[in-house]
């Protein structure tokens, strides 16, 4: 995954790591490595994307319900 779609950020003492624009390509395992002076640790993760982000409102009219009770 090239870097620019991977935004690591940090808020208040905890870090994070905004994964954008994924595809089902994407998918696969991430280990997340934390060191210090002390240490280190790291943790695999599997993530799997099973489809593509879309801001089309259409794919979303399933989610809304129209309330005709009134």
């Amino acid at each position: 995954m090239p870097s620019r779609r991977m935004d690591p950020y940090l808020n208040t003492s905890i870090w994070y790591l905004k994964l954008k624009d994924l595809v089902p390509d994407d998918s696969g395992k991430y280990t997340c490595i934390v060191s210090n002076p002390y240490g280190s640790i790291n943790h695999t993760y599997t993530l799997q994307v099973v489809g593509e982000f879309s801001t089309n409102v259409d794919n979303y009219a399933h989610l809304a319900q129209k309330d005709n009770s009134q």
